[in-house]
């Protein structure tokens, strides 16, 4: 990492997007495993991995830049973010059409005879 501290803002993996953030600050002195420990101290939780937004792995200092939203995972976990509800659905039932009766079908087969005679 550069000799300047950078702010970075920390979401809980698995929750919904945006919701429980925390700032933590990263040291020029810190390394890998400290940055692990304090983002899981600021979450109150044992961070494991650490992502991105869009689902990117961190795997080292070097690769985050100020004003980042990191998702960090804990519990073995995988990295994951409850988006918004969809849009409310309406359900819509279709019921099959009924079958015709005998006597319907006899009037159908009567009229199509009537009508083939009348092409001929």
């Amino acid at each position: 990492m550069s000799g300047t501290k950078l702010r970075v803002n920390l979401y809980p993996s698995g929750g919904k997007k945006g919701a429980g953030g925390k700032v933590l600050i990263i040291l020029p002195s810190d390394d890998w495993s400290s940055f692990l420990k304090k983002a899981g101290d600021k979450l109150s939780v044992v961070a494991e991995r650490i992502f991105t937004e869009q689902g990117g792995e961190i795997t080292a200092l070097d690769e985050i830049a100020a004003n980042d939203k990191l998702y960090v995972t804990f519990n073995g976990q995988p990295f994951r973010i409850i988006n918004d509800p969809p849009p409310s659905t309406t359900t819509i039932t279709v019921s099959s059409p009924s079958v015709p009766s005998p006597e319907q079908l006899k009037m159908v087969i009567r009229i199509t005879r009537c009508i083939i005679f009348l092409l001929y």
